[in-house]
């Protein structure tokens, strides 16, 4: 029996990890949609803070979820995060930087996007600005936590896929005379 080492992991790969971090957001986002309503109305509720309508609570909501996606746009051209396929044309410095610059200019999309947020409701909305902003500050940092931490957990996956994919081509390069029997 002739049995090659497979990686069980590399199958459950996506090729865009973009895509799993944008799943990731959705879901916390589905999730505490309803929680963030029912705490605003309570807050309104003890007059902590003013209260404003379900469809420009819905409004602001959408956008920190829009700017949640757009922040991923510089992520969705990189599909290798892990450092290769086992080929080194670049240093895995170079690497390590390129992928830097990704996640800081989608953070970089992130915080404007917030910012520019915050503005329109300030300035549009007009209604409630603290409750607003309050309510644009947590879906910012719930958000971005997501994001952050599903970034990290692609990027540990696809190092170890990388690193399973180098430890098997080294063992199917070695010459094993039992197993050619």
């Amino acid at each position: 029996m002739n049995k090659k080492p497979t990686s069980q992991n590399s199958e459950k790969l996506p090729s865009k990890p973009a895509a799993q971090i944008a799943v990731r957001i959705t879901a916390t986002w589905l999730l505490f949609f309803p929680v963030i309503c029912w705490a605003g109305n309570l807050l309104c509720t003890y007059q902590v803070l003013e209260r404003i309508s379900f469809s420009d609570y819905c409004l602001v909501s959408t956008a920190n979820l829009l700017v949640g996606y757009f922040s991923l746009v510089p992520m969705f051209r990189v599909s290798d995060l892990g450092g290769g396929d086992g080929v080194e044309t670049e240093s895995k410095d170079k690497k390590n930087a390129k992928l830097l610059g990704v996640l800081m200019s989608g953070m970089t999309i992130r915080f404007l996007g917030t910012i520019a947020l915050v503005v329109v409701c300030r300035y549009h909305i007009g209604s409630a600005e603290q409750t607003l902003a309050a309510a644009t500050i947590f879906w910012f940092a719930l958000l971005t936590s997501v994001s952050v931490l599903a970034t990290a957990k692609e990027v540990n996956r696809a190092r170890f896929s990388v690193g399973l994919a180098q430890n098997s081509a080294i063992a199917n390069s070695t010459v094993n005379p039992t197993a050619q029997k």
